[in-house]
């Protein structure tokens, strides 16, 4: 019985569409460039798609019975390459979007679309070593509540512009000058005489 449970019948076959709003998803495709059938579309526990038309699909017949068909499905004209040995990639090959675990450890996010990342909940990212950000355009944060920076040491190169009041809860220090501290030495003619100024207010 279990000999018989295994023998298979495999065919090459071309995906024309598929119907994924059912239990299963199901391919319909050609066989011999001709004759239509419907086969079920396998894939990996946690993994899902739709196939676009013109896939490669590998065809496997239970029991060598024509109704008991399940298919495994790839488009290789535009299959993502060039993988070096032991790397996973997942992405949509119609797109161009991507996920791609390296083989030095790290893992690179690719959306064709500019749409890097979208979160609905609390987000934290850690890094345990350095950390940079470059871009070839501006860049915008915008918080619909208060927002903190925080660092031992910032350096800010390049003008900058506050629209709005700035508050310093800390004595401020332009070009070496302290201004919580900072008075200028003036003198009179009229009776003569020469005093400082108070600090800054």
């Amino acid at each position: 019985m279990y000999k018989q449970a295994l023998r298979l019948m495999i065919k090459i076959m071309g995906h024309i569409t598929q119907d994924d709003s059912g239990l299963y998803p199901i391919s319909t495709a050609k066989y011999n460039g001709k004759e239509k059938t419907n086969a079920v579309v396998m894939t990996p526990y946690g993994v899902y798609h739709n196939l676009p038309e013109g896939s490669t699909l590998l065809s496997f017949s239970s029991l060598c019975q024509e109704s008991n068909k399940f298919v495994l499905g790839q488009k290789f004209s535009n299959r993502f390459k060039d993988l070096k040995s032991g790397e996973t990639l997942f992405g949509n090959p119609e797109t161009g979007s991507f996920a791609h675990f390296k083989e030095d450890g790290s893992i690179k996010v690719f959306s064709a679309s500019g749409k890097e990342i979208e979160i609905t909940k609390d987000f934290v990212i850690n890094v345990g070593g350095n950390a940079k950000i470059t871009t070839g355009g501006n860049v915008e944060v915008i918080a619909s509540g208060s927002g903190s920076l925080s660092a031992s040491n910032w350096s800010i190169s390049g003008p900058v512009n506050f629209t709005d009041a700035v508050t310093m809860q800390t004595t401020l220090s332009i070009a070496g000058i302290d201004f919580a501290g900072h008075n200028h030495h003036y003198t009179w003619t009229d009776g003569g005489g020469s005093s400082n100024t108070g600090g800054a207010q």
